[in-house]
């Protein structure tokens, strides 16, 4: 069993945006959004016109934001647990959270693709949730 915590800088690409399917075959434009600083009942319905755009909440324009305290890091947390099993063989489960409520599950797809990759644990075994920011 582990824990850590790291602070972590987002992409560029998921400050510009990633388009993602939608009901219909629309797509919506999802940007890296903290999601504690507004609020967006629209984001999850098919907005073909752009309508709704980005009215109600705005999403991070910056990988890193210069608060008046200096740079506010965005931070993941991990708890990894391991088990040997009965037949010598040892399952892994890894518990992460990301201070980005509103970060999509597009980004949270992309990250998890990316602990598979650094660290072999099976996809299906990889937690990923958005906690509120405190």
């Amino acid at each position: 069993m582990g824990a850590a915590k790291a602070s972590v800088v987002p992409e560029q690409k998921h400050i510009d945006g990633i388009e993602e399917p939608r009901f219909g075959g629309t797509t919506h434009l999802q940007k890296f959004n903290l999601g504690g600083f507004g609020i967006d009942p629209t984001q999850n319905f098919p907005d073909p016109f752009g309508a709704f755009g980005d009215q109600l909440t705005e999403p991070a324009s910056e990988r890193v934001h210069e608060g008046p305290f200096g740079p506010e890091n965005t931070s993941i947390r991990a708890l990894a647990i391991e088990q040997l099993n009965d037949d010598d063989s040892v399952t892994q489960v890894l518990f992460l959270s990301l201070d980005a409520v509103g970060a999509g599950n597009v980004i949270g797809d992309d990250l998890r693709a990316k602990v598979v990759e650094a660290t072999g644990i099976a996809a299906d075994n990889i937690l990923f949730g958005h906690p509120c920011r405190r």
